[in-house]
């Protein structure tokens, strides 16, 4: 009997976040095209010109990692990629350093 108490009440409390607590009416709901973000607008000649191929440099921002082959790159965050040679992982070797306007992820 106190199983299925337990139960029924788990039931009931995790679902208790599905509920609408806003009021009745549209008026009430939240607006969901609000928002903060601003796009930033570039011409496709200018972002093709600041793509860049520099000496390696220390990161400020790293971010996600990705291994292709023996290659390592490491996302500076909106800023670019730092390419390494992971022949060997022990001791990867910086190579060169991608500067990439708003890179946040590599496919």
């Amino acid at each position: 009997m106190k199983t299925r108490i337990c139960v029924l009440l788990t039931l009931c409390f995790s679902r208790q976040s599905c509920w609408l607590l806003l009021g009745e009416g549209e008026d009430n709901l939240p607006n969901l095209n609000n928002t903060q973000f601003e796009p930033v607008i570039m011409q496709r000649e200018a972002f093709e010109e600041a793509f860049e191929m520099t000496a390696p440099q220390v990161l400020n921002r790293p971010g996600k990692i990705y291994i292709k082959d023996h290659f390592l790159f490491v996302n500076d965050i909106n800023k670019g990629f730092q390419i390494y040679n992971y022949s060997n992982p022990s001791q990867p070797i910086p190579l060169v350093y991608l500067k990439v306007p708003g890179a946040t992820d590599v496919a």
